[in-house]
């Protein structure tokens, strides 16, 4: 049986201190990347950076956007629902304990089908020290691409928009 103060721990003490140390980490990184030199484009402008980093950004939500997942729908499928489940899972882990009214039974059940959470005390002490402990490994881990991915996408964006090598529309010849 795990008591009240321990759960009471670590659904907010531990949750806030693990996600100030996740948010320092990545301030640290992040200004580290901002400050980092872009390479010099010398190739003559023939496009629009802002249309390349329109088409970038989206080709996560479009599935025909790469050949592999054209070829593998299922990959795209999954990669989408793997996601959105690690994404209810961190919205959990700070509407349960900080914003629990709008945790409405209907709420909890749609989190707790996505992230498997079964609403017990030994369950919810679990899943909140899990996730504090994430929260801390993560910046640490490859976990971390989330943040890269849009400085990549943006700056592959500009470079590709702006020398007007975005993909045509239509079918392709040859």
């Amino acid at each position: 049986m795990i008591s009240e103060g321990w759960l009471h721990f670590v659904e907010f003490e531990l949750q806030i201190v693990a996600l100030i140390i996740f948010a320092g980490l990545y301030t640290l990184r992040i200004s580290h990347i901002v400050k980092l030199p872009l390479p010099k484009e010398s190739a003559p402008v023939r496009g629009k950076p802002a249309k390349g980093v329109i088409f970038s950004f989206s080709t996560i939500v479009n599935p025909f956007s790469m050949d592999s997942t054209t070829k593998h729908l299922w990959r795209w499928i999954e990669f989408i629902v793997y996601h959105l489940g690690a994404l209810s899972a961190i919205l959990a882990t700070f509407t349960l304990p900080f914003a629990s009214g709008m945790m409405t039974y209907p709420v909890r059940i749609v989190f707790a089908a996505l992230c498997l959470i079964f609403y017990t005390d030994l369950w919810r002490f679990l899943y909140f020290l899990v996730t504090a402990l994430f929260l801390i490994y993560v910046p640490f881990s490859k976990i971390s691409h989330y943040v890269y991915w849009f400085f990549a996408r943006a700056y592959l964006g500009v470079r590709f928009g702006r020398r007007g090598v975005l993909p045509r529309k239509g079918p392709q010849n040859g």
